[in-house]
């Protein structure tokens, strides 16, 4: 309908995200964030060692 707000989907977070991080100029957070997530998943990872990983791969190429 015109005018009616469209109704959230369930890639709605992830459609934000990858936006947030293009806009926050974070190409390899955007790149690597769901392989990570999979991964950390599947080791049964916590989300503070998740967040560690993932910004590890910004931050190992700047220590070089």
């Amino acid at each position: 309908m015109i005018g009616q707000p469209e109704m959230p989907t369930s890639d709605t977070p992830q459609v934000l995200l990858e936006h947030h991080l293009k806009v926050l100029r974070l190409p390899t957070i955007l790149r690597d964030y769901d392989k990570v997530a999979r991964q950390c998943a599947q080791e049964k990872v916590d989300f503070p060692r998740y967040l560690l990983r993932l910004t590890e791969l910004v931050y190992a190429p700047v220590q070089k």
